[in-house]
């Protein structure tokens, strides 16, 4: 290799920066997290989606139309709070950032939920739904089918990222059907 450029021979040379493990670069992560206090009792507003539960824990994601942050409440904290909620609910959420080393991802874990009302989606889907019951364009449709519409139309209008096939899979019906509903949603400027 004597008679190799110089850029040859830096490039079959080992790199001598720290190679990680992904449990180190987790563990430095979350010092960082856990260590940053900027991170600690942090407020936050939002629109409660995806809400699901087990017996440990309450999972959701708060958005507020631009961006989404994944939230766990464990479940003996959360039957101790005064608060209920369900999709969307616009809410205040009071507290830490947390990192979670195994699976490589960060959520808010709040000790507080202040229930605030409907969130934006929520309002847009029920204002949807009423106008077009009113005009009695929901009598012999599929409920399913035209609330997914209704959903993925509601969604464009907050700006959020949901798919008509997000929809169609949320509403247990096909992409189609809310392809349909939305035309025709469109088509009469709802």
């Amino acid at each position: 290799m004597a008679d190799a450029p110089e850029t040859e021979r830096q490039a079959v040379e080992p790199d001598s920066r720290e190679v990680l493990s992904v449990s180190q670069l987790n563990d430095r992560i979350a010092s960082v997290v856990q260590d940053t206090p900027a991170f600690n009792g942090v407020r936050c507003i939002g629109e409660v989606t995806d809400l699901h539960q087990n017996s440990t824990a309450l999972y959701f994601t708060l958005t507020d139309g631009a961006a989404e942050l994944p939230c766990m409440i464990w479940a003996n904290r959360y039957r101790d709070m005064d608060a209920e909620f369900e999709d969307g609910t616009e809410v205040i959420l009071e507290g830490d950032i947390d990192y979670w080393v195994e699976g490589g991802k960060i959520d808010l874990k709040p000790w507080e939920v202040i229930v605030v009302g409907d969130g934006d989606q929520a309002a847009a889907v029920e204002r949807l739904r009423s106008e077009l019951e009113e005009r009695g364009l929901t009598t012999g449709v599929h409920p399913a089918g035209f609330a997914a519409a209704c959903l993925y139309k509601a969604g464009q209008e907050q700006g959020q990222w949901v798919t008509q096939r997000d929809v169609a899979e949320t509403g247990n019906v096909t992409p189609t059907t809310v392809r349909t509903h939305h035309e025709t949603l469109d088509e009469l400027a709802v």
